[in-house]
């Protein structure tokens, strides 16, 4: 019997677009009105905030409430994360969330409030409270009905996994994908550069690295992964049909303006209630 494994809960429009990065951009439909301020002495763990906010959206009224409390062991069973050894502690993520601030429509605010209390903990998120809100009100149809707000196709067991950037980079190749490919044949790119300032981590880890060869070592060596990733912890090869992922020749800093290009000849329909599609 196949594993069901839960999946993470990606904004798909333009105004909540970069809520989980740490750049504004601007898209073919409107600028991000949400996204998270960088931290220069440490990176942020996009993925585990990814992470907490699914957990949240999908066990929790997080369109009315902004204050939560869950049983910490159930959001790490969400991310994969395992116990002991060197697997990532769910409780320190936690607690480094108090140091995050993010952007909602121009005011900055805090992430999120946390208090871990034995095996509970509260969480206290205006921003995850306002950026569902705005996925919602995003999905509004001309006759009143709500559509799809977000993307479900990046499992969230990605979080468990140790190299962020690489993470960061299948996450935002699925969000290309999802926005401007889904019907018929298609072929949807992005550059080597939008990927670099859209994936903080990645962004850091180059300009960290101490010479031009490792800055470019650093990201093929990401690149690649990513796309391992998008294997094993998306289900973007089973929703497509025939899709490739091709990178240029040549990964690096000085060919930045190169292309990733990604062909596929559709979406592949299931059969109705496969989907989790949000339509309240």
């Amino acid at each position: 019997m196949k594993i069901q494994r839960n999946k993470l809960t990606i904004p798909s429009s333009a105004t909540v677009l970069d809520c989980f990065n740490t750049s504004k951009n601007t898209y073919s439909n409107g600028s991000s009105e949400f996204y998270l301020l960088s931290n220069d002495s440490n990176s942020i763990n996009s993925i585990f905030i990814i992470g907490l906010f699914s957990y949240l959206h999908q066990n929790y009224n997080i369109y009315d409430e902004s204050s939560f409390i869950i049983r910490t062991e159930d959001l790490r069973a969400f991310c994969g994360y395992s116990r002991g050894g060197k697997s990532k502690s769910i409780k320190e993520e936690l607690l480094e969330l108090k140091n995050i601030k993010g952007i909602v429509r121009e005011e900055t605010i805090r992430l999120a409030d946390v208090k871990i209390q034995g095996r509970q903990t509260a969480i206290t998120s205006k921003y995850f409270n306002e950026l569902a809100n705005a996925m919602r009100e995003n999905s509004r149809k001309k006759d009143g009905n709500f559509g799809s707000s977000y993307m479900s196709i990046v499992y969230a067991d990605i979080a468990k996994t140790k190299n962020n950037a690489a993470s960061e980079i299948a996450i935002e190749l699925c969000k290309v994908i999802e926005r401007r490919g889904s019907i018929g044949n298609n072929q949807v790119h992005i550059s080597i550069n939008k990927l670099i300032k859209r994936c903080q981590s990645l962004g850091q880890k180059i300009n960290n690295a101490s010479t031009n060869g490792k800055k470019n070592q650093v990201l093929k060596n990401d690149m690649m992964r990513a796309l391992t990733l998008l294997k094993e912890y998306t289900s973007l090869y089973e929703d497509y049909e025939d899709i490739e992922v091709r990178y240029p020749n040549r990964i690096n800093l000085l060919n930045s303006k190169e292309l990733v290009m990604v062909n596929h000849k559709g979406k592949i329909i299931k059969e109705k209630g496969t989907n989790e599609d949000e339509n309240r």
